[in-house]
């Protein structure tokens, strides 16, 4: 995200993880790595 965004930061809020209709998570350990947002994640599955 770094080379493309210019920044390491998320492009959305957690907030919105409530209103899409598909999430995708390729090469990642979402609730290893940031518990919280793992766990809305879930939440929102």
């Amino acid at each position: 995200m770094q080379s493309t965004y210019g920044t390491g930061a998320a492009t959305n809020s957690i907030d919105d993880l409530n209103d899409t209709e598909c999430m995708m998570v390729i090469g990642a350990n979402p609730t290893d790595a940031h518990p919280v947002t793992g766990a809305k994640i879930k939440q929102a599955r």
